[in-house]
Order: structure tokens, then sequence, then C-alpha cells
């Protein structure tokens, strides 16, 4: 049985799935995901059959090492890529706490740096893994041209992920493609996948894990 590591913040963590060191954001009173078997990662791991190695998720966690959370909370840090297991698949889904969170943002050449460390990292740390990187989804609590304190925006960081996978041969999962819209019923809060999010952040990936496989 193939096996995978998910890489991500609070939008893929589970409360007892995640390493006890790791901030938890799910469940939650004010979100209808209230099992592990709703979550994205839990439900491609099904449709796959695929085997959870490690769900290396931070609850706030940023690519950068910038923010209000520990400097090793970063995905790019030795502590949590170091604790993946032995997969034979990589996925991350991460950025979007670079972008939007208010506190100490950095600017987009620094994510696009950051972004491109973890990857080298991955392919040192893990060289038989295949990466998946996920752009992250639509946020509906800011428009996409809308640029943050750092000047700028959800697109400039969909762009950044596309890009450095392309440098480093990995593949693309292009949630920042899919239209998000406010009362759509895909995100709980404007950011946070519901359930019907997280079913729709599973098939996407799952079309576009098939789809690499087969070319």
């Amino acid at each position: 049985m193939k096996t995978y590591s998910v890489i991500g913040d609070s939008i893929s963590t589970f409360e007892g799935w995640i390493p006890s060191y790791c901030e938890c954001a799910y469940p939650s009173e004010t979100n209808d995901v209230k099992l592990a078997s709703q979550t994205w990662w839990h439900i491609l791991g099904n449709k796959m059959g695929w085997k959870l190695e490690v769900n290396q998720s931070y609850s706030g966690a940023r690519v950068t090492e910038t923010g209000p959370r520990p400097i090793w909370s970063s995905c790019k840090s030795e502590r949590r890529l170091s604790d993946l297991g032995n997969p034979d698949f990589i996925l991350i889904l991460a950025g979007t706490n670079d972008f939007g969170q208010e506190l100490d943002l950095p600017s987009l050449e620094m994510f696009q740096d950051s972004y491109r460390e973890l990857l080298a990292s991955l392919k040192e740390m893990y060289p038989k893994a295949i990466v998946f990187c996920m752009t992250p989804l639509q946020r509906t609590i800011e428009a996409l041209d809308q640029k943050n304190s750092m000047n700028w925006t959800q697109l400039d960081m969909a762009d950044a992920v596309r890009k450095a996978a392309a440098e480093y041969g990995d593949f693309v999962i292009d949630l920042a493609a899919i239209p998000m819209a406010e009362g759509d019923g895909f995100l709980a809060d404007g950011l946070h996948p519901s359930a019907k999010g997280m079913a729709l952040v599973a098939s996407l990936a799952e079309k576009a894990i098939r789809q690499s496989m087969e070319g």
C-alpha cells in the first residue's frame, strides 16, 4: 500500500491526527467538519487507497519564518520536515497565513524563497517521494486582487506556488483556480473549508493526482 504525508496549516489539522506539538483548528463549533473522515486528506487517502504516514499540519503555520507562531512552526523547519515518516507521496497545502494573517507579514519575495527552500529540503530528505504542491484555496474574506499590507495578492500567492513547483519538477494541485464565493457553502468562515468544501478539495486533488500519474 502506498503511503502519504501532509504538510499544512489549520485547514489540514484535526485533533488526534497531528503531532502533539502542533496546534489544532478542527473540529470546531463553527464548522460542520466533525469527524476526521470528513477532512480533505482523509477522503483523498480513501479514494486513492493510500495509508497516512504523518499529517504534519499546524494551525496558524506559515511557510516563512514570520508571524506570531514559533519559528519552528514554519512548514520548512527541520523539526517539522524531519517528522514525515517514509511517504511515497507528500502533499503541501500552505501559504494562506503568509498572505492573510495581520501580524508581521512577509514580502512576496520572502514567501517565494521560503517555498523554494521547502521544496529543496523535501528533495534532499525524501528523494523517492512524489511531491504535490497545492495552491491555497481562494479566500472569500478578501478579494483575489486585494493587496495585503506587503503589497501582494492571493493571485500572486498562487503564482508563487506554481512557479516553485515548476522549478523543482513537482506537480501542482491548483485549488486556487476554482472560484469561491461567499454563500456557496464551501468555506465556513471565508477561509476554512466546510464539509462540502473538504469534499471538493479531495475531489480536485484526486483528479489532479490521477492525471499526473497517467501522464
